[in-house]
């Protein structure tokens, strides 16, 4: 069927009116619906089509009692049931319709502009914004508190199903490509401002950054961590390893800078320096005391870098000098340029393939499903976050999700909002009616009875 754009105030007539007819409308008042809506739609038609007929069929049996009633005595019986029934029928009815709209429409004083309706009716539109906070309220006291999500959450392995959900290629390939478009989507909107957040937030990034209380930290953390060791150890192993490959190379520098020693000297020279070197670099691998000098050495540094208001000074200036420079700041110009160019190169899909960072978005997924499925301890750990964040965050954004619910209700159209509920509900709706006529009946019928046996 597609998408219709449908006017609800002309299809959701009073009953009392000829059947309501779909028309194509594009005004302002004109409400999109979708394939299931359309079908709701014509079940409500089809519903208060019966409701209509059961009242009219009662009415024609009404007229007929009437008219034989004086030849077949007990069409009496027919009568008080047909005429209850459509009592009940009419009363039902006026309920119904007083919910979405004014039943029997409005009176307009002659010579005025005045309408008058009757009192307590097209409830829904009038109480479009009591209804929204009522149901706002609701959703947030019975639903959006930690008693109710922490019971919900204790029968939920949520990393369980998080890993199924993304050990599915499709889930994740799907997941990855609405993350892309959207990303894209970003990209292709910004009209410039992309380009400059980046290149003005990368410079004022380094323009605040301390860079001396930045090296005196990683210098800290190197030492505090036992770094130094394995740092001294991969320095003696380069270090060995350089000396190892240009060797030749200095044995000739050796020999021209000693030219008045024999080739014989001079290769002992050599060799015995080459065996000084390597034998003071593997020594040093194990030597304590050159790795507290080293130590040493570092915290005299990082007591500069902190507490040296000179070189704190020195260094500052080299940095600012260095992003004050022509080129720098023409490259923190094309910064962003660049970056969107990359990731436009990135996000963009073909007909046979999807973007290439989809591709990595959607591997980065299973592996992260794979890491919940095979790994207790990071499925026991990210239960434990999940439960205990999710209902902290409910609780705190209750008051937020329920303002939004009541604002985004307070900013519907009045009359699309009655139509729409009444298309969800009013299927059902029609049921009171038919069920007041069935009922109403058979009271009056109950009433006749009992009238004509004891009076």
């Amino acid at each position: 069927m597609g998408k219709n754009r449908l006017h609800l105030s002309l299809l959701l007539k009073p009953i009392s009116n000829s059947t309501p007819t779909v028309e194509v409308n594009k005004s302002k008042d004109g409400i999109l619906l979708h394939d299931g809506e359309c079908r709701r739609l014509h079940e409500l038609q089809f519903m208060r089509r019966v409701a209509l007929g059961l009242l009219v069929l009662m009415g024609v049996i009404f007229v007929i009692a009437s008219i034989y009633i004086g030849q077949y005595h007990w069409l009496g019986y027919v009568r008080a049931f047909s005429e209850a029934a459509m009592v009940g029928a009419l009363a039902d009815w006026f309920a119904v319709t007083a919910l979405f709209r004014h039943p029997l429409g409005s009176l307009t004083i002659p010579r005025t502009k005045i309408k008058l309706y009757i009192p307590h009716t097209n409830i829904v539109e009038k109480q479009k914004d009591d209804i929204g906070e009522g149901l706002a309220n609701f959703i947030k006291n019975r639903f959006l508190t930690r008693q109710i999500v922490e019971k919900w959450l204790d029968d939920i392995d949520l990393a369980e199903k998080a890993s199924t959900w993304l050990k599915n290629e499709q889930h994740a390939r799907e997941l990855s490509r609405i993350l892309c478009r959207a990303l894209r989507a970003v990209i292709d909107n910004d009209n410039g401002e992309l380009e400059a957040f980046v290149s003005r937030n990368f410079r004022g990034t380094l323009d605040r950054m301390n860079v001396s209380t930045l090296i005196a930290r990683l210098l800290k953390r190197l030492v505090s961590d036992n770094h130094t060791k394995v740092l001294i150890e991969k320095l003696i192993d380069v270090g060995l390893a350089y000396f190892d490959e240009h060797r030749e190379q200095w044995r000739k520098g050796v020999k021209e800078r000693a030219r008045f020693f024999t080739k014989n000297v001079q290769g002992l020279v050599f060799d015995k320096m080459a065996r000084e070197v390597r034998n003071t670099l593997r020594n040093a691998r194990h030597n304590q005391q050159f790795r507290q000098q080293f130590d040493e050495r570092i915290n005299q540094l990082i007591s500069k870098f902190e507490d040296d208001v000179e070189m704190k000074e020195g260094i500052e200036s080299s940095k600012q000098k260095f992003l004050n420079d022509p080129s720098v700041a023409k490259a923190f110009d094309s910064l962003g340029v660049e970056l969107k160019r990359h990731m436009v190169q990135r996000l963009t899909e073909t007909q046979d393939s999807d973007p290439p960072l989809a591709k990595d978005i959607a591997k980065l997924l299973d592996r992260l499903g794979d890491m919940l499925a095979e790994e207790p301890f990071t499925r026991q750990m990210v239960n434990e976050r999940l439960r205990a964040a999710i209902p902290s965050f409910v609780e705190e954004s209750g008051d937020t999700l329920s303002s939004i619910i009541s604002k985004t209700v307070k900013g519907w159209n009045g009359r699309q909002t009655s139509d729409r509920i009444e298309l969800y509900i009013g299927k059902d709706l029609q049921f009171i009616r038919i069920n007041g006529t069935i009922v109403g009946g058979l009271v009056g019928l109950t009433i006749y009875i009992v009238s004509h046996m004891f009076f």
